[in-house]
């Protein structure tokens, strides 16, 4: 008997797969099984397969292909990265048996990365463009922390004042682009000036998917929600949290578990103490110390009592190495350069 795996498949806009068929057996278990390419068609080596929520990964081989078995029959969802790659994450519903996909990954674009720069005046100053460097009126820009809106001018142009000192992000959106969120640190004196890089999405889609590409998913949603609930309420000894900025000068290039140690005071927080992993507001099933700082807009360390009730309840504490007492509970959350 065959069923058929259908995922929508855009991979120059969010990245879905592109699946062949998937043949059911008289079995409970599901295999996933796939190769992971660039957009000429060349696979892609050393790409992490988080599956969420279940524990497993895996990583593409030299010939960009991967395998997870014994999975259950249900619904995931799928984080797949790399460093220089635009990360990808969708759904995938199982059926028993073996199931294939393909999946398309692009380039980060080297102009993607925001642009800060301290300035006298308080406030924070910013200008939305995309990746052509053409000016993008009408976006709506709003930071996570505060709560504030507004709208790009016919120059791209957005202002806030008064903005509170401290780190927080703003949430950039358009119709017909990629969202973008992006971290600044405004100063106690002063302001701050950002420059902003949006991605096109391909004129080819129709209105649906151009619509439903334009919005962060729904996980994202609620994760910058949350995220904006912890640092307004949340004691500083309890979460503690690095932008895109702090983590560029202090931690440039590092593995995440060998950041702690340079970030400042994410010193007290040992490795082996992050009980789980959440990347953009899905908990990931692969460990803290794949990650790597030049791939994260941000990175939190909080404690696992701070998490929603549903994300406690997916954050399986890890061992205790021999002679170690006293151990915290912490859990990472990394929100990826889009």
């Amino acid at each position: 008997m065959k069923r058929a795996l259908r995922l929508l498949a855009f991979a120059l806009a969010a990245g879905a797969a592109i699946p062949a068929t998937a043949f059911a057996q008289n079995q409970e278990t599901a295999v996933l099984a796939g190769i992971v390419k660039d957009v000429d068609g060349k696979p892609l080596p050393g790409v992490f397969v988080d599956l969420s929520g279940m524990k497993r990964h895996a990583v593409t081989d030299d010939a960009g292909r991967f395998r997870v078995e014994k999975l259950t029959t249900d619904s995931l969802i799928m984080i797949v990265r790399r460093v220089g790659l635009v990360p990808l994450t969708f759904d995938v519903k199982l059926v028993p048996g073996r199931n294939d996909v393909t999946i398309t990954m692009e380039q980060v674009p080297q102009v993607l990365d925001a642009v800060r720069n301290a300035v006298e005046q308080s406030g924070l100053f910013g200008v939305v463009g995309d990746t052509a460097y053409d000016i993008v009126p009408g976006a709506t820009v709003s930071t996570v922390v505060h709560k504030a809106t507004a709208t790009t001018n016919e120059k791209g142009q957005f202002f806030f004042d008064p903005v509170q000192p401290g780190a927080d992000m703003v949430d950039v959106r358009k119709l017909g682009y990629r969202p973008r969120v992006v971290s600044f640190t405004m100063p106690v004196k002063g302001g701050q000036r950002v420059a902003i890089w949006l991605v096109p999405l391909p004129s080819i889609l129709d209105e649906r998917a151009m619509r439903r590409l334009s919005a962060p998913s729904n996980a994202l949603v609620q994760e910058l929600f949350d995220f904006g609930q912890r640092r307004r309420w949340a004691s500083s000894a309890r979460s503690m949290f690095a932008t895109r900025e702090q983590l560029a000068q202090y931690a440039s290039g590092m593995r995440a578990d060998d950041a702690l140690r340079y970030l400042p005071r994410f010193g007290t927080v040992r490795p082996f103490e992050i009980d789980c992993v959440i990347v953009d507001g899905t908990m990931a099933s692969g460990f803290f110390d794949q990650y790597y700082t030049n791939e994260m807009e941000t990175l939190e360390i909080t404690a696992v009592s701070q998490l929603s009730h549903t994300e406690q309840g997916k954050c399986t504490p890890n061992g205790t190495p021999i002679g170690v007492r006293g151990r915290q509970h912490w859990a990472a959350l990394i929100m990826l350069r889009h």
